[in-house]
This record gives C-alpha cells, sequence and structure tokens, in this order.
C-alpha cells in the first residue's frame, strides 16, 4: 500500500513487549512525549502473547494516545525478533526506531537523531544509552559526536542491540529482518548487516537518547538466554555474516575482533554451565571448529593476552583446561588471588612481594613479578613456590637497589604486576594491594635512597634518592678518610 507524502510519518517506533509491566507505561509515556511531535510518529506496539497484564495495559493506553499508537496481540513467539518482524510489516516511516519496552527515550531523542540522519545522509543513527538500576550500557563508542563514520574506522561494531534509528529505505532495499529462528542474539544479524550496507553512520554523544533499564525481576530479554548449544549457533551465524561481506584483511579482523572478544568468552561461561560430559565434549568440538575456522594471526594481534590464551585453550587443550580457563574472560582473580607486598625482615633494600598464581595446565612458565616504569624500563624478578603460605602461594624478592640502577626519573613510579608466560602469550595483570607498608631506607653506591609503596588496585613503589645536606656530605666524606 502506498501512501501521501503528507501521511508519512518521519519515524515509526517499534515495541515488541512481553510481560513488561510495570515498566511498559513509562515506556509508551516516553515515546508520546518526545519533542519532534506525535504527528511525526507512527507507534506500533506487538503484545508477545503476555500473561502479566500487558495486553491490557497496552490496550488502556492506546484508548489514550488513539492517534499515535498501534496494538497488535499475537501468540507467544518465544524471541524479541518475532514481533520486532512483525512490525516491519506494518512500518510506513522514513526511519525506524526499536525501543524495548522495558527501557525508556530522552524527550529529545527521535528529533535529534532525525535531525543527524538528515543532515549528514546517515542510514543508521546510535544515540548515547545511559544504564538504570545498574544495567552496564555500551560506552566506547559515545565519547564523541560522530557525524559521519562506519564501523571500520569507529567502535560502533562494539554495540550491536537494535535500539537505533535506521533508514527505512535501507531496511526494505536490502529485506533486512530479524533472524527469529535464533534462540540468542537475534538482533546482532540484522544491526551488523544494517552497519555494513548503511552508506554512513552518526553517533549521537552529548544526549542521553535511551535509558537502559535493568527489571527487578531480571526478566530482560538479553538476561534470561542461557544455553552452549543455542550461543554457538548464533557465533556461527555472526561469523559467517562478517566473512560473506568483508573480504580477508584488517577490516575483517577488525569486526571479526569484536565476536572473539566478547562472544567467544561468553561460549566458554555457557559451556562451563553444562552437567552433561558429553555434550560439553560435543560443544567444544563445535566452539573449536568455528573458532580454528575464523581466528588469524590479524585476529590474534588485536585481542588482549587472556583472549589469545582462551582462544589457544581452546584450539589446543583437553576439556578440563577449557573449562578452567574460561573463569579467565569474567575475573582475572580467577587465577590470580590474594598478595601482600612489605619490606625483607632485616633487608630494608628488599621487597617481598607473595601472591596466589593458579592456572590450568596449558603451557609452561612460574609466574614472576614485573615492574615496570612510565619510562618503558621493564625489570622482571622471578617467583618461587611459597608452599607453608597456602595452595599455589609464591614469593618474589625485588631488589630495590636493581630499580635503582635502572632508573631515570624519582618522579615516575614503578607498577607492579604479576606476568606469566603461557605457551606463546605473555599474560600480565596488575597487582592489587589495600595495605600501607610505609617507607624504607638503604644505601647504594653510597647515597641514602628511600622507597614507598603506593597501595591500590595497582601497586606502585616510588623510588629517590635522599637529598643529604652538602655540610653533612663533607663531615661524612672526612669521617670517612680518617678512618681509612
Amino acid at each position: 500500500m502506498s501512501y501521501p507524502a503528507s501521511d508519512l510519518p518521519e519515524v515509526t517506533v517499534i515495541t515488541g513487549a512481553y510481560n513488561a509491566m510495570p515498566y511498559l507505561t513509562r515506556s509508551v509515556e516516553s515515546v508520546a512525549e518526545q519533542t519532534i511531535g506525535r504527528d511525526r510518529i507512527q507507534f506500533v506496539v506487538v503484545d508477545d502473547g503476555s500473561t502479566d497484564g500487558t495486553g491490557a495495559e497496552l490496550d488502556r493506553l492506546a484508548g489514550e494516545y488513539s492517534s499515535l499508537m498501534t496494538v497488535i496481540h499475537q501468540e507467544n513467539s518465544g524471541g524479541p525478533g518475532g514481533p520486532r518482524n512483525v512490525g516491519l510489516e506494518h512500518a510506513r516511516g522514513r526511519f525506524v526506531f526499536f525501543l524495548d519496552a522495558d527501557d525508556y527515550l530522552g524527550p529529545e531523542a527521535l528529533e535529534r537523531m532525525v535531525r543527524a540522519a538528515d543532515d549528514n545522509g546517515s542510514d543508521v543513527v546510535l544515540g548515547k544509552m545511559i544504564g538504570k538500576g545498574g544495567r552496564r550500557p555500551p560506552k566506547s563508542m559515545f565519547k564523541k559526536n560522530q557525524p559521519r563514520t562506519d564501523v571500520f574506522s569507529s567502535r560502533v561494531y562494539w554495540t550491536l542491540n537494535p535500539m537505533k534509528l535506521f533508514r527505512r529505505q535501507l531496511i526494505e532495499r536490502h529485506g533486512l529482518r530479524f533472524r527469529s529462528e535464533l534462540r540468542v542474539g537475534q538482533d546482532q544479524p540484522f544491526v551488523a548487516a544494517a552497519y555494513l550496507k548503511a552508506s554512513a553512520i552518526s553517533v549521537i554523544a552529548d544526549y542521553d537518547c535511551v535509558h537502559w533499564v535493568t527489571r527487578e525481576d531480571g526478566g530482560n530479554n538479553t538476561k534470561s538466554n542461557r544455553g552452549t548449544e543455542k550461543r554457538l549457533k548464533f557465533l556461527g551465524v555472526m561469523l559467517e555474516l562478517v566473512g560473506d561481506n568483508v573480504p580477508p584483511g584488517s577490516r575483517r579482523d577488525h569486526l571479526l575482533h569484536r565476536h572473539f572478544s566478547i562472544e567467544v568468552p561468553h561460549a566458554l561461561t555457557h559451556l562451563r554451565r553444562e552437567t552433561n560430559r558429553e555434550e560439553q565434549e560435543k560443544a567444544l568440538a563445535r566452539l573449536r571448529e568455528l573458532v580454528g575456522a575464523w581466528y588469524g594471526e590479524g585476529v590474534a594481534a588485536l585481542l588482549r593476552p587472556v583472549g589469545r590464551l582462551i582462544v589457544d585453550v581452546i584450539l589446543h587443550g583437553s576439556l578440563d583446561d577449557v573449562l578452567e580457563t574460561g573463569r579467565l574472560h569474567r575475573a582475572k582473580q580467577a587465577w590470580l588471588g590474594k598478595g601482600s607486598a612489605r619490606w625483607a625482615p632485616g633487608d630494608p633494600s628488599t621487597l617481598l612481594v607473595e601472591f596466589q598464581c593458579s592456572l590450568p595446565g596449558v603451557g609452561g612458565g612460574s609466574p614472576r613479578i614485573e615492574l615496570t616504569n612510565e619510562a618503558g624500563t621493564t625489570v622482571t624478578s622471578a617467583a618461587e613456590p611459597l608452599p607453608d603460605a597456602g595452595p599455589h602461594m609464591y614469593v618474589a624478592r625485588v631488589s630495590l637497589s636493581r630499580l635503582a640502577a635502572e632508573q631515570t626519573s624519582s618522579a615516575r613510579p614503578w607498577t607492579v604486576a604479576v606476568g606469566v608466560q603461557l605457551g606463546e602469550h605473555h599474560c600480565r595483570v596488575a597487582f592489587p594491594v589495600e595495605s600501607d607498608s610505609g617507607a624504607t631506607r638503604w644505601r647504594y653506591r653510597g647515597r641514602p635512597w628511600r622507597a614507598r609503596l603506593l597501595p591500590g588496585a595497582a601497586l606502585r613503589l616510588r623510588l629517590e634518592k635522599v637529598s643529604v645536606p652538602s655540610a653533612i656530605r663533607s663531615a661524612t666524606r672526612v669521617v670517612s678518610r680518617g678512618a681509612r
């Protein structure tokens, strides 16, 4: 069906709602209160078989906002993609915005996003997201406004949720729809394809467009999906989508980097939750197949050390190695435990660093302490087992005189970290210590030095020469000559 140009709304807002009370009401009201004006909005809400009163509340709101809202009731589809596709079939606006029923818009969100699209000829516009109730939104792509960008020269690919403004012509030209057959990540193939097909992408970073809400009942879609098999199916779809649309090289590696940093570790997390050993072995074989097909030197160069370790274990480790390593992407404390730092008793020129390090049986290499200053100088001290202190405990003796010999400026403290060489991978994690052991003094090359620990999330060590008045230095030299 075609409509006169004057009848076409600027934006079609599409919301799929399933058991969204009481959050739904605020979400709908945020659309009705948009500064762009209700007469420029088409609002399509699909009730996906709700059982908590969502359907009745939608009917009430549709009566209140009769010129704005269209409500469609349907049987439950099992995921958010189906309702969004239904909404697309009814969309008439120049642009489409997908809003989850839990979340809500800032008053100027649609007006600003439409303006950005028109001013810059953009097919996709990202509006800044902020978290509510403890939800952590993506941030790296919202550090500054970006009038025109793409997935290869920005961080936009690191947010693949659909709460963005899309030019409807782009959607229809390329037949973009949500992959409702996927049980996880139905939205990501849609958004990724739109990014890759877009003539330009705009980013609004100076206005809070989307308020991303954590539900008290834990019912957010993204938090309720579990299972390794469906995670692996989704991962395969995304890797193939990148491969089908981007030729080998740095641009493809740039996109694959996201999936190897996020989805691959997530797959390990769900693998650990499986209770059947046979199913774990089967899932690992599939994960190893996917990783082996798409991993290469370009992706490896972009990954952090822990990410490279995870991939290496997936490709070459046993199931037990993989299950143990699955803890790494969530918390580095899974393999770096409690620690302390203090001056050696009776030896003020030595720092004792004790820590717990438990690693899966992959590769070799004992842990060590690495001290690095801002000038880029690194000094290492080997760690030895300390069995009397507990399991997997180590101690390293750091020579302060050795650090003094390497130091170029007292203004640059040394950062203390635990380093481990695992096969070809070097992992380095800052060493957290809360207690303050005070300062120590010792002599190096006849001069007094002072060292102080700077506790915190990353332990630092400051070294400096002690200033001695010239008269005292002269008297000391005279006494020394007299003693000889």
